[in-house]
């Protein structure tokens, strides 16, 4: 019982991870185009 529980946090965390790291990947990826966008 405690390790499936353990692997449920465990995945549960992985995926609030992984969408926190998109979210901030595309804030990235706006603020890059927005700075070269002006330029070009």
């Amino acid at each position: 019982m405690a390790v499936s529980e353990l692997n449920r946090h465990l995945i549960a965390t992985t995926k609030q991870v992984k969408r926190k790291s998109l979210i901030i990947m595309t804030i990235k990826h706006k603020l890059i185009t927005g700075k070269i966008l002006p330029i070009l």
